[in-house]
């Protein structure tokens, strides 16, 4: 980190923010230099990663009306992105923080949309999480029938062994995109990296 300078620090900030997200006092400066530096070298899939890692650490601090405004920002700008998966992690913090403020109806909504995002990928960590989630929100409503059926559908789950559904990338196939998104390269300091043999 010391050595990283402009879009290079984005992801070790992000790394930073989330490793200490649980400690506000740690974990924020951290996302909030990162945003401050998104502003510069803009790339919507980091800032919805560090306003998700923002409101959980705002959730810890017991801060649910400015975590739940910075989970609804992720949530609209991974709306843009058509990525589901990073769509379902917003709606999932988004139900998080909305269960966090007892608010359990909005609460259900939000993860039920999650649920339906990463249904279709089979069995993972998400999909596992999300389903613990739909028995803390049941049980939170003393539906412990649902509740159960939550936890345990996660438990099943987490019995099952990862399957590979697509192949590895190619060496080198995202290249571009990690310098030019990540990193806020552009094409004429790619195409000189490449004329360098870099």
């Amino acid at each position: 980190l010391a050595t990283a300078t402009g879009a290079a620090r984005i992801p070790l900030l992000l790394a930073l923010a989330d490793a200490n997200k649980d400690a506000p006092a740690i974990g924020l400066p951290f996302v909030d230099e990162a945003l401050a530096l998104l502003t510069a070298h803009p790339s919507v899939p980091r800032e919805v990663e560090a306003r998700i890692t923002r409101s959980y650490a705002l959730q810890s601090g017991g801060t649910y009306p400015e975590a739940l405004a910075e989970a609804l920002r992720a949530e609209s700008l991974a709306t843009s992105l058509g990525d589901a998966r990073t769509l379902a992690d917003a709606h999932y913090e988004v139900s998080l923080v909305q269960w966090r403020m007892a608010d359990y109806v909005a609460a259900t909504a939000s993860i039920g949309r999650a649920r339906r995002l990463l249904e279709p990928y089979g069995d993972s960590p998400a999909l596992a999480r999300t389903l613990s989630h739909v028995g803390a929100i049941h049980f939170n409503q003393s539906d412990l029938a649902a509740a159960l059926d939550g936890f345990v559908a996660a438990l099943r789950m987490s019995e099952t062994p990862p399957t590979v559904r697509t192949a590895p990338p190619m060496l080198g196939q995202h290249t571009d995109e990690v310098l030019s998104g990540d990193l806020g390269y552009d094409a004429e300091r790619i195409a000189a990296m490449r004329a360098s043999g870099a």
